[in-house]
C-alpha cells in the first residue's frame, strides 16, 4: 500500500498517477487513476489518497496498518 497525500507529486512512477476525487467526502478519498493504461485495481489496492491538512489521515493510516496492509 502506497499513501499519498492529495495534491502531492506522483514522483516518476505511473502507477501513482492518482488524485482525490473532488465530489467525494474530504476525509476518506478515492483514488481514482489519471491515465489511460493504468489498471483501476492499482487506484483501489495500491494507492491510498490521505486528505492534505486533516487530521483524519492519521485516522486513515491506523485504519489501515491495524488491517496488516501497511508495517
Amino acid at each position: 500500500m502506497v499513501a499519498l497525500f492529495d495534491g502531492s507529486y506522483h514522483g516518476v512512477h505511473d502507477y501513482a498517477l492518482v488524485k482525490a476525487d473532488s465530489k467525494s467526502d474530504r476525509s476518506t478519498p478515492p483514488s481514482p487513476t489519471l491515465g489511460a493504461g493504468i489498471p483501476e485495481e492499482v487506484s483501489k489496492k495500491l494507492m491510498m489518497m490521505l486528505p492534505y491538512r486533516d487530521t483524519n489521515a492519521y485516522e486513515l493510516i491506523r485504519k489501515i496498518k491495524k488491517s496488516g496492509l501497511v508495517y
